[in-house]
């Protein structure tokens, strides 16, 4: 893992981005039984182009994503809180076999601007592994660990004129 945290790591894509869009979480949620969930902290659906360029839409979700502290001898983890979806993510993983539980659920977050969906603020995004989850019809909750967080523009200055972000953090 990369010595960069989260939370500074959001920070540095934010200071990169246009200061006149509003920014957009998006999490995919993927699993081979199921294929892929995107939902979006927004008031409303959002269609906006991934990374490998195909266009997907995501679904308005209610999610908090946090960072858990790190505790000595541990590597970092974070914490998604999902709400409602009519219990649609917690029917999905109530349906799980013990032969799909062999291979981990990912997550990929993803950072947009209301105003630039046609590519993610971060490429590649971070990929999280599912490591613990607990759901009911209300609310799932994901403790996610990442194998790497990308170190976006490592070694490169950052100049209000490069990056015009920095004056709003």
């Amino acid at each position: 893992m990369t010595g960069i945290i989260f939370e500074e790591a959001f920070k540095e894509w934010l200071s990169s981005a246009p200061p006149d869009g509003v920014p957009i979480d998006t999490i995919e949620i993927r699993h081979p039984r199921w294929g892929s969930i995107f939902l979006a902290r927004w008031q409303g659906p959002i269609t906006a182009r991934l990374e490998n360029s195909s266009v997907v839409t995501f679904q308005p979700a209610d999610f908090f994503i946090e960072q858990i502290p790190i505790q000595s001898g541990t590597g970092q983890t974070i914490k998604a809180l999902i709400n409602g979806l009519d219990g649609a993510i917690y029917e999905q993983i109530k349906a799980m076999t013990v032969a799909d539980r062999m291979t981990a659920i990912l997550v990929t977050y993803r950072l947009y601007l209301n105003t630039m969906l046609e590519f993610p603020l971060v490429n590649p995004p971070p990929i999280l592994e599912v490591s613990l989850a607990s759901a009911d019809r209300d609310r799932v909750s994901l403790e996610l660990s990442p194998s790497a967080l990308p170190n976006i523009l490592s070694g490169k200055y950052y100049l209000i004129k490069d990056f015009p972000g920095l004056s709003e953090v």
